[in-house]
């Protein structure tokens, strides 16, 4: 799971931005980036302790910079392909699954409440859903201007993925308007209401609880754009499944 995710035109911003989502965090983690790097992130990243750098490229002088650091792994890899099966191995045999491959755009996004969300509360929005499909259930992201304030992932419900998100979240921003996503649906109004009193002002989730009308009258009453998903981002392995004896 990761600690902080930042997506923005420059790459030494978007690692400006992911270091500081969580720094604590970060400390002796593993920084992948989409982009080659250069000697001025070098830089920023060897004045910091990291275990491992995975990048699509690095320049000369990057590479001298960060072959000083003791230890550091540093790995390119060039070609990142897209996996269409997915695969684990368990102690009665191997699991297989087909990759989910759906694209997550704004046809992702159905609005059911009536406040439409601003075109940057959607590109927010559409932000939160890449990186919470990727983190274990339950899941929540908190976001704002692409840069993640706070994850919640791999907790038994999904009421304390949402308060430790939060937590994060207060820990290491100022108060503000953000969105947020999560990988299954809000069956109360707890969560929800929850992040209106904290500035939530748009969520994306996948509806289907027998309590939707629920939620999707509290959003409207309290102006927040809601959104229903396409699909669940359901970090889990519920589909094609397939044993292979050992």
């Amino acid at each position: 799971n990761p600690c902080g995710i930042a997506s923005a035109k420059n790459i030494e911003i978007a690692f400006d931005r992911s270091y500081e989502s969580d720094p604590k965090s970060a400390f002796g983690g593993i920084i992948l980036l989409n982009r080659k790097v250069t000697s001025r992130l070098a830089m920023k990243i060897y004045e910091n302790f990291f275990e491992m750098i995975v990048a699509l490229d690095f320049d000369r002088d990057a590479l001298s910079i960060l072959g000083k650091k003791k230890n550091l792994i540093i790995l390119k890899i060039p070609n990142i392909k897209k996996i269409n099966l997915e695969y684990r191995s368990t102690l009665f045999g191997d699991l297989y699954q087909t990759a989910d491959l759906v694209p997550i755009n704004r046809k992702f996004l159905s609005l059911v409440s009536n406040k439409k969300g601003s075109a940057k509360s959607i590109d927010d929005l559409i932000f939160s859903l890449k990186v919470v499909k990727h983190l274990k259930s339950n899941a929540i992201v908190l976001s704002r201007n692409k840069q993640t304030l706070g994850l919640g992932h791999g907790h038994t419900n999904r009421v304390d993925a949402l308060y430790h998100a939060i937590k994060n979240m207060n820990k290491y921003f100022k108060k503000g308007i953000f969105v947020c996503a999560s990988d299954g649906f809000f069956p109360f109004v707890d969560s929800i209401n929850l992040l209106n009193k904290n500035g939530c002002n748009a969520v994306a989730q996948p509806g289907g609880s027998i309590n939707d009308n629920v939620v999707i009258s509290f959003s409207t009453k309290n102006k927040i754009s809601l959104y229903f998903t396409k699909n669940r981002l359901f970090k889990h392995w519920i589909k094609e499944i397939k044993f292979q004896n050992i």
